[in-house]
């Protein structure tokens, strides 16, 4: 019984471009590994999100209608290939911003949570000193309502001693 590769290998077919250069390499990776024979073909709309936003898409349409081309029709111009490269570049290149800004967002927060912990380690600490000072003053102010009624004690003793 035949396997994949004696078939000609597994051919990929793409509906679209991704917007990562890294994915599309996979996808073409799947259909040869190891030697294994295999293709890919990738079919692109420059209605696509990827072309729209980010492929010149109305100018590319300009440039089939100029040379009178008809919608739908395959096209296949290196020119195409490299415009699909350029728009996923472009994509990449504002992903990685967007990671950098969130980055940097990040290392904000952090030098922030920083700060604000060591405010809070800072009055949790003079909180601290403060409990065990008021401890402190209120020992030592029952101590002298001690030595008070100590005091007063021994005084009474005192005229009792005195009175026999």
């Amino acid at each position: 019984m035949p396997g994949v590769p004696d078939k000609g290998g597994l051919y990929v077919i793409g509906t679209e471009r991704h917007e990562s250069r890294r994915i599309d390499r996979q996808l073409r990776g799947r259909c040869a590994r190891q030697g294994d024979p295999g293709a890919t073909r990738f079919y692109v709309s420059f209605e696509d999100d990827l072309m729209r936003n980010f492929g010149a898409a109305d100018r590319m349409t300009k440039i089939m209608e100029r040379f009178g081309l008809e919608e739908g029709q395959e096209l296949e111009h290196r020119w195409l290939n490299k415009s699909v490269e350029t728009a996923q570049k472009r994509v990449e290149q504002r992903n990685y911003l967007a990671r950098k800004r969130t980055l940097d967002f990040d290392d904000v927060m952090n030098n922030q949570r920083e700060v604000v912990y060591t405010y809070r380690n800072e009055v949790d600490r003079l909180g601290r000193s403060a409990q065990a000072g008021l401890r402190s003053h209120r020992r030592s102010r029952a101590g002298e309502s001690n030595g008070i009624s100590r005091h007063r004690a021994t005084r009474a003793r005192n005229r009792i001693t005195r009175d026999c």
